[in-house]
């Protein structure tokens, strides 16, 4: 999941900008924590020519269905 690498330079840059990435954010680890995953790694690295901040995720949950034929 890609993060704003300075976030308190786009907060002083643009304000509602910075206010959506945070939601957006916020609404993507929300989904993911609900189904399973966690946080394994925070990756800083150059990617596609700039450099970039992700937090990288893990599945953590049940690996099939259970299904009941009852």
């Amino acid at each position: 999941l890609e993060i704003p690498l300075d976030f308190n330079g786009l907060l002083a840059q643009d304000e509602a900008l910075a206010r959506d990435w945070r939601s957006h954010t916020r609404a993507m680890f929300v989904q993911a924590f609900a189904r399973g995953f966690i946080v394994t790694d925070f990756l800083r690295a150059t990617h596609e020519g700039r450099d970039r901040a992700f937090y990288l995720l893990g599945y953590n949950g049940p690996q099939f269905e259970t299904i009941s034929y009852n």
